[in-house]
């Protein structure tokens, strides 16, 4: 797998994004994933098992399950898991032209327009677990209060091991989910004003392009006038230099007559 190929996994974009934006987008995928690997060997591991309760086992888990019904990390799993999802299927979408050109669009404003799509879908996704994550965990526990019920008569009250640290893995892995969502936002804007200036000013890229040629031919003109210079400045020397040898001559053949 190439660089780019694998850039384009990551960060779900192409090339039409700039490079810093894809750099970034796939940077905070890679620490996304190695923060829920190191998680889930670590303070993840068990997460029942991490609960210090006046109950029994059964009701352990009857109050693990009344105060988190979908866990934090199994969120950002599922979260992981659709993002790498959609970096899979821009990276098929956008493969490299084959040697007849097939697959691939020609036109910038198709091409802008699926690429403004595809990352609408990417804020989509960061942004609907983002705001559950947040709907459901503003901070995580460090005590479960679980009233009475059938199973279990007598109140539960079970104490989180590793409370605070499960709460910055919470907020990191948060954080750049956030930061993604910034980066995507600036990538689409900036999409979306270029197809507005093909759309609305299709002439004005034609302008750009007359203006860089313009630019080119003068320099090109400029380098030639430097040869031309440059050429006329040895073409004097080498004049100077024949009229002085040849004054030098006048003069020796001068001296040698009057001496005669």
């Amino acid at each position: 797998m190439g660089t780019d190929a694998l850039v384009r996994l990551l960060s779900g974009t192409t090339t039409l994004a700039p490079r810093l934006a894809r750099a970034g987008l796939s940077v905070l995928v890679a620490v996304r994933l190695a923060a829920l690997a190191v998680g889930a060997r670590s303070l993840w591991r068990d997460e029942t098992g991490d609960l210090a309760c006046n109950s029994t086992t059964s009701c352990r888990l009857a109050c693990f399950d009344s105060a988190f019904p979908v866990s934090p990390f199994t969120l950002f799993l599922l979260q992981a898991a659709f993002v790498s999802t959609h970096g899979l299927a821009c990276s098929l979408l956008w493969r490299p032209p084959d040697c007849q050109g097939k697959g691939w669009l020609r036109d910038r404003t198709q091409q802008l327009r699926l690429h403004s799509l595809s990352v609408l879908a990417r804020i989509l996704l960061e942004g609907i677990f983002l705001m559950t994550f947040h709907a459901l965990y503003a901070r995580y526990p460090q005590v479960l209060h679980c009233p009475a019920s059938t199973l279990c008569p007598d109140t539960v009250v079970c104490t989180i091991q590793n409370a605070q640290w499960k709460d910055a893995f919470d907020l990191f892995v948060a954080g750049t989910s956030w930061a993604s969502v910034v980066v995507c936002l600036t990538v689409l804007y900036l999409a979306v004003t270029e197809i507005v200036q093909l759309t609305l000013w299709p002439a004005k890229g034609t302008q750009f392009g007359l203006k860089h040629a313009i630019k080119a031919f003068t320099a090109y003109c400029s380098n030639k006038l430097l040869q031309v210079n440059e050429d006329k400045s040895k073409m004097m020397v080498f004049t100077v230099n024949k009229i002085k040898q040849k004054m030098e001559n006048f003069c020796i053949q001068v001296t040698r007559s009057q001496q005669i």
